[in-house]
């Protein structure tokens, strides 16, 4: 987008923004600006996004306080502005999550998790995109899961850990195919081809991007297909394939063409040319090198350009054209200082050292070789660091998830535990209400023998005795029964008292009973109340928990 089309599109969205006249149609215009995604500038999406959050407060509009929240965070993150990014990030995230796993709040985590990803907290990362993975599994949200699964492999594929990768990759395209997406299961399909070709499984490689282009092909999608092609034609020149790999990329570059894609005609020529060159075909090389620069050289890839340089000067090179080898090498040396890319320099300095020592000028040759050997070196240190920092991380990672998983287990034992507690007070609560239960029996039998009305049942009072023996420890038994339900509940209770103040301790008693599953009559039974009574208790506790006609009271309850 030019300056002229940013310009204009400034001035249409407060043009429609003085027109809407109320807060709520800002807000409405805001949003859909910003979700189309048209706003070109971050900084002015953080402006956007902030007066979108300023109005959605005013509305006390609390998902478009999330939206808003996402859409500055997001920009932020498009500048590198990582310590604004993601504290408005994580601030969408609660609102999104409050009250359990979202779609908008899942999508949250992940580019929370990317963010930190972007600012180099890896650890970090990974343990986002693991807890959006564990929400969107929870939520049944296979997309997202898919989504999470993807951006992780790529985050371990670019810490070389290909065993990880591998395994996103695969159930993530797992998940594209059983939904019949094959634009989707595509890309996982292509992915995956690169992850096995990194690893010279050549073989799985290309199985992977052939399935990958008939996915393209199935769905019609002529960018993708071509990708496909591209990627599948590289596959079979590593492999030595080299007729195959011709036919390939000429389809590629036929299809590049009939849709106008100068600059990917270029890539492709470039790939076209390298194949020509491994047949021995020098002048068809240099050919397609030298148009394929012609094509991109009006773009902004100087990387793209200095490779291209590159080829031609050691083609130059091997046939003895050393003159043209030195001018095209200068060109690229140019457009290299430039770049922070140091590998590209230290190519042209080894280059231009073997053109000048064949040309028979030593002084010239030492010059370059010494740059070139001065940039290998500093090459070799970057690298042995960066491999350290990367196994470091991986290292941190790897202890992380290891952490993680005995926090879950200890997790899943404390649940396990605390359900198996919770029968144990329910049989207890049953059996106190079996014991109330005779002992009213046994009232009511006393009072048929006062009243000499037996109905010919055998009431003996040695019955009765026995019977009431049995159950002399009823006290004992309901005060351990109460130190059972206030242990096993304290965080319950507090945490509800906390939340809803105006529940009264009898109410609070009656919700404790209720989130172990007692029944009504049971809980009247325990309480030595009235079925009445308690229902009375729930129609109060429903209507300060602020509850809808059809929201279960004990699911509610069991979820705090």
């Amino acid at each position: 987008m030019n300056s002229d089309e940013l310009h204009t599109g400034k001035r249409n969205i407060e043009q429609e923004l003085v027109i809407a006249g109320n807060d709520a149609r800002r807000l409405a215009v805001l949003v859909r600006h910003l979700d189309s995604g048209d706003e070109a500038d971050p900084g002015r999406s953080v402006e956007l996004a902030t007066e979108g959050l300023r109005l959605a407060t005013i509305l006390r509009d609390v998902p478009m306080m999330a939206a808003m929240m996402r859409h500055r965070g997001l920009a932020h993150e498009a500048v590198g502005d990582f310590g604004r990014a993601l504290p408005d990030l994580h601030a969408s995230h609660e609102y999104y999550s409050d009250g359990g796993p979202s779609e908008e709040g899942i999508g949250v985590a992940i580019d929370i998790a990317h963010a930190h990803a972007m600012a180099g907290e890896v650890p970090i990362a990974v343990e986002w995109y693991g807890m959006a993975l564990e929400m969107a599994l929870r939520a049944g949200a296979p997309r997202l899961q898919a989504r999470a699964l993807e951006m992780l492999a790529e985050l371990r594929m670019s810490l070389g850990d290909y065993a990880h990768a591998l395994d996103h990759y695969l159930r993530a395209l797992a998940i594209h195919e059983a939904a019949g997406d094959d634009d989707a299961a595509g890309t996982a399909l292509s992915s995956t081809g690169i992850l096995y070709g990194r690893t010279g499984d050549n073989e799985s490689a290309r199985d992977c991007f052939t399935r990958s282009l008939a996915a393209f092909r199935r769905s019609g999608n002529r960018y993708y297909e071509v990708k496909a092609l591209v990627n599948l034609g590289n596959l079979l020149l590593v492999g030595g394939q080299l007729d195959e790999s011709l036919k390939t990329a000429l389809t590629a570059m036929a299809i590049y063409e009939a849709l106008g894609d100068r600059m990917n005609v270029g890539n492709v020529m470039v790939m076209i040319g390298n194949i020509h060159e491994r047949l021995g075909r020098v002048d068809l090389a240099v050919a397609f090198q030298r148009e394929a620069y012609t094509l991109i050289d009006s773009g902004d890839d100087n990387e793209l350009r200095v490779s291209i340089l590159l080829n031609i000067a050691r083609l130059d090179i091997a046939v003895g054209s050393f003159d043209d080898a030195l001018f095209v090498l200068d060109q690229a040396l140019r457009i290299a200082e430039m770049l922070a890319e140091p590998r590209l320099r230290y190519e042209i300095h080894e280059m231009l050292a073997e053109a000048y020592e064949r040309l028979h000028r030593p002084a010239d040759a030492l010059y370059h070789h010494k740059r070139f050997a001065r940039l290998r070196n500093d090459i070799a240190g970057r690298e042995k660091q960066k491999a350290l920092a990367e196994l470091q991380v991986r290292f941190d990672i790897e202890k992380a998830e290891r952490e993680r998983e005995i926090y879950r287990l200890r997790a899943e034992g404390l649940e396990t535990e605390m359900r198996l507690k919770q029968n144990e007070l329910a049989a207890m609560a049953l059996n106190l209400v079996g014991k109330k239960e005779l002992l009213d029996s046994m009232k009511g039998q006393l009072k048929q023998i006062r009243r000499g009305d037996d109905k010919g049942e055998d009431l003996s009072i040695d019955k009765l005795v026995r019977d009431i023996e049995g159950t002399q420890h009823s006290d004992d038994d309901w005060k351990i029964f109460e130190q059972q339900l206030d242990h096993l509940h304290q965080d319950f209770v507090r945490i509800l008292s906390e939340r809803y103040p105006m529940l009264t301790p009898a109410e609070l008693k009656i919700c404790s009973l209720t989130r172990i599953n007692l029944q009504t009559k049971d809980i009247a039974n325990l309480l030595f109340t009235s079925i009445r009574t308690v229902h009375a208790h729930k129609y109060n506790i429903r209507k300060k928990l602020g509850l809808a006609s059809g929201v279960n009271l004990t699911t509610f309850l069991a979820g705090l």
